[in-house]
């Protein structure tokens, strides 16, 4: 697989054009929400929410994406100011010699609409992108290449919007984290990166007084790419443990478990088996989710009670 690896690069330098790595995908999307859409900040009131997730894909073959996502947010506590959500992200993801930083700033205008709430958002931050072109260890041993002869290091702006529509039962969603379609040259490499646009949406029906069965679905647009689908259900359990399978159609199915440790913690895990050519070079892939949040707004005896979403 190491040589599939760096015949791709080769090829990718000597066409003189480099497609620096797009923006990774979840399969706890719907739990991990601020990453793909700006609007959602602040969402829950008087709720602050931070989540931290990691995913390693297609284990197995070296060189596949790694990502780690930190964010948090909450609406802002002033009364004059409740409809207003402000957040934080800080993504880290690795593609074989590439590797890209971005650290965004987020903030939603919610107003109320029909049953529910709507909101307006936007995010803006920097993305630091980087390939070590150098690291490439090639069959011209000892010879000098003057293709992995340099590295590059670029920074980008971030620009993204979304809207996001929620009750205590349903969602959508549309955005776009990065609206800029960006190209660069640096050296003899161009960089590319185009806008990535989401739609996604989800609704709870309770079956009876112990379960909810929450479906949902995402699509996902990028340039040059077929339109990704993910087709979701998850089964909860007393609002505390949820099971779920999840199709992305004519990529992997997935496996998904979120336990509801007590009032401020959820842990959730996530299983890709993958359905292409490359199950053959692959274990799979797996993603990790820790999620805290604590009521900010007032209080009802010593804890102020949150309560339990399942998005």
């Amino acid at each position: 697989m190491k040589k599939i690896l760096v015949t791709i690069l080769l090829a990718l330098c000597f066409s003189s054009k480099l497609f620096a790595q797009q923006d990774p995908q979840y399969t706890q999307y719907m739990f991990n929400m601020l990453a793909i859409n700006p609007a959602y900040a602040g969402n829950q009131e008087d709720v602050l929410s931070a989540t931290a997730l990691f995913r390693r894909q297609w284990v197995g073959i070296e060189g596949a994406p790694t990502t780690q996502t930190f964010s948090m947010h909450a609406p802002i506590m002033q009364q004059r100011l409740s409809n207003i959500g402000l957040g934080g992200l800080i993504m880290n993801d690795k593609i074989g010699i590439s590797n890209a930083l971005t650290a965004t700033i987020s903030g939603a205008y919610r107003i109320k609409f029909a049953k529910g709430n709507l909101a307006m958002g936007i995010n803006g931050g920097i993305r630091q992108y980087r390939a070590d072109f150098t690291s490439v260890q090639t069959s011209l041993s000892g010879q000098y290449d003057p293709a992995f002869a340099q590295n590059i290091t670029e920074i980008m702006p971030v620009v993204g919007v979304g809207f996001f529509y929620n009750t205590d039962r349903f969602y959508a969603g549309i955005s776009t984290p990065q609206l800029l379609s960006m190209k660069q040259t640096v050296g003899n490499a161009n960089i590319q990166h185009f806008s990535h646009f989401f739609g996604n949406v989800g609704y709870v029906f309770d079956l009876n007084e112990t379960f909810k069965l929450k479906p949902s679905a995402m699509l996902k647009f990028v340039q040059g790419s077929p339109l990704s689908v993910d087709l979701n259900s998850n089964l909860w359990w007393k609002e505390r443990i949820g099971l779920g399978l999840s199709w992305r159609l004519g990529d992997s199915v997935d496996a998904l478990l979120e336990i509801r440790i007590n009032n401020n913690f959820s842990f959730g895990y996530a299983y890709d088996y993958t359905l292409t050519e490359l199950r053959n070079y692959n274990t799979g892939s797996h993603e990790l989710m820790l999620r805290y949040q604590c009521g900010v707004g007032k209080k009802r005896g010593k804890d102020k009670i949150i309560t339990p979403r399942q998005f």
